[in-house]
């Protein structure tokens, strides 16, 4: 996967580019915060900076550190599956993590990957929030103390990431130390004493930041960047637009919630004839082989004939129920169970809840409707992966244990899982095949689509008409153009979509501009019409403002524009340059009022 992907996993204007920006910004020395907005907790923008301190700063930097990262969460993954499950079910697991989600992407846009994610606050949240969930299991088996420590400083680090990896990990952790408390079989303070120790472990790195980030501002601006999104979230910023509504689909919930209910019963139905089988056949021996290799091939062979006709889009919206039952099904003994921990069985159990625990509140993001594509890639990994060692794992040992045939059970599973991988990898092979334009070259290389061509242009105009020293702002977005060009942006917003807007406010946006107002302006046009009609095109339904500031104080210079793709998407980029700049010398286009993103009937079609 990682060679067939090899240099297609990042997008080459949407969400990436911050990735690559604010850590270099930092590296060079701004303030997180103070210089460079940003909306998620300080850890990932920091570990980055730090990365490109010790080896470079450069994508090639961020791609190898980040093939490591999954690397390391392959191997916290087989340890825990299989501790929960077998060998050979966690390594099936891990197979099905580099199908469909380590490396490739569904969408024609990328960053839905491990290699190059559009936020590595998730692939660094969820790996950390696994390491805190090992740690915990692992002190519930041996009452280590390093443990349970462990397990609260990864824990308060991923509180430094983003609200839903944090929220996850700390509700699988108080599970995993509250659960075992139901016994009431040792004293009161024996039994707050290891929450108690966690608590303030997790509170030490949660602690560090606020220290560091308080050195360079005022405690307020330092305490506001420690909480990340926290303020966002709980203010409702991201229910003002209807794009959020819509992914989770919150626009449509009885549609959603039927389509769930579907697609758990369709499940069900196609394991029950397997489930039947293997309960039918009770003689040991060659005729067991025999059946199971005929339920692999009929799962396979059946599901694979229809599979023309399914919407796969829907195939991770039954997760949550199956974490439910998962969590149900290992609480339900543990609850019976003295010891709550102290045996391996019983460990194994709380593992079991924990794991679960940790994934259903993860698909708490996705809403109503979950999935394993775009927010899925990361959000319904960890559930994909514990409902495959169900499959592979715990169904057939529950057959197996009514004196039936579990490895009929097991072959279908297998069956069904080589299907559902199969379809995954042919939806990645689609936008991979367009990914052919190459931009840049050695350590700063990446391919994409054809919009590759228009920032490979964009970025030549950029080299012959503004000079290293001088500034330059995206709007609304696209600081991949400042990353690549190593040009600057004097402000510390550098993203103008609706989120942003919403965020900082324009106001406070338009004075950062009116303050240290850049040399240049590029203007890309990318309406944003998923977010609503208020918020579809950038100083025209929203950011008025700012394009009435831009109209006075800039002049349009040049404009980059490919026919052959759709102005939508990044099809057409607008130059603009600073009136009455010094050093200006080449001739201006006229002025337009008509900016990147600003609808046609503002403006009329930009001339070809």
């Amino acid at each position: 996967m990682l060679v067939w992907t090899w240099g297609r996993w990042a997008d080459v204007f949407i969400d990436f580019g911050r990735e690559l920006y604010v850590p270099w910004r930092i590296a060079a020395g701004d303030v997180l915060y103070r210089d460079l907005a940003y909306l998620n907790g300080p850890l990932s923008p920091t570990f980055n900076a730090l990365l490109f301190a010790l080896f470079g700063t450069s994508i090639r930097t961020l791609v190898v550190a980040n093939i490591v990262w999954i690397g390391v969460l392959l191997v916290v993954l087989y340890r825990l599956l299989s501790f929960i499950g077998s060998r050979f079910s966690a390594t099936v697991a891990c197979i099905a993590f580099a199908l469909l989600f380590g490396f490739g992407t569904q969408r024609i846009t990328g960053n839905y990957n491990n290699v190059c994610p559009y936020s590595h606050e998730l692939t660094h949240g969820i790996l950390l929030g696994l390491v805190s969930v090992v740690l915990l299991v692992r002190h519930r088996r041996t009452r280590a103390l390093p443990a349970l420590l462990g397990s609260g400083f990864a824990a308060g680090l991923v509180f430094l990431t983003k609200p839903e990896t944090f929220l996850a990990t700390a509700a699988a952790c108080g599970i995993g130390l509250l659960l075992p408390l139901a016994t009431r079989t040792e004293p009161c303070e024996s039994r707050a004493r290891p929450a108690l120790l966690a608590l303030a472990a997790a509170l030490a790195p949660v602690a560090a930041a606020f220290a560091l980030l308080a050195t360079a501002m005022p405690a307020g601006e330092a305490l506001h960047g420690v909480l990340g999104a926290w303020p966002a979230v709980l203010g409702g910023i991201g229910g003002r637009t209807g794009f959020y509504t819509a992914w989770a689909g919150l626009d449509f919930v009885w549609f959603h919630l039927r389509s769930t209910l579907v697609w758990f019963a369709a499940s069900l139905a196609a394991l029950l004839p397997f489930l039947a089988l293997g309960l039918a056949i009770r003689r040991p021996g060659r005729r067991r082989l025999a059946v199971a290799a005929i339920a692999f091939v009929a799962a396979a062979g059946g599901l694979g004939l229809v599979s023309s006709i399914i919407d796969w889009r829907g195939m991770g919206r039954p997760l949550p129920l199956y974490m439910l039952l998962i969590a149900a099904s290992a609480a339900a003994p543990l609850l019976r169970d003295r010891s709550h921990g102290r045996g391996e069985p019983a460990a194994r159990r709380l593992a079991i809840v924990v794991l679960a625990v940790f994934a259903l509140v993860l698909l708490l993001k996705l809403g109503l409707y979950s999935r394993i594509f775009f927010y899925g890639w990361a959000l319904g990994m960890p559930a994909t992966l514990l409902s495959i060692v169900a499959l592979v794992d715990w169904l057939p040992d529950r057959v197996a244990r009514r004196g039936g045939s579990g490895a009929v059970v097991r072959a279908a599973s297998l069956g069904i899982l080589s299907v559902v991988a199969a379809v995954h990898v042919q939806a990645i092979a689609e936008p991979l095949a367009t990914m052919t334009y190459q931009v840049g070259s050695g350590a700063e290389s990446l391919r994409g689509d054809r919009r590759a061509l228009t920032l490979l242009n964009t970025l030549e105009a950029i080299e012959e008409h503004v000079g290293p020293e001088e500034t330059l702002v995206v709007m609304p977005e696209g600081v991949i153009v400042n990353y690549l060009s190593r040009r600057v942006n004097p402000t510390p917003y550098y993203m103008f979509i609706p989120l942003e807007t919403i965020l900082y406010g324009e106001e406070t946006m338009l004075a950062a501009l009116e303050a240290d107002p850049p040399d240049f302006i590029l203007f890309a046009h990318r309406p944003t019409p998923e977010h609503g009609p208020e918020w579809a095109y950038f100083t025209a339904t929203y950011g008025r403002r700012i394009g009435e500031w831009i109209d006075r104080e800039y002049e349009s210079l040049i404009q980059i524009e490919d026919p052959q793709m759709p102005e939508e998407s990044f099809g057409r980029m607008l130059l603009l340059e600073r009136r009455g700049r010094a050093g200006a010398s080449l001739p201006a286009l006229p002025a337009t009022p008509m900016l990147g993103s600003m609808p046609p009937e503002r403006g009329g079609a930009a001339p070809r």
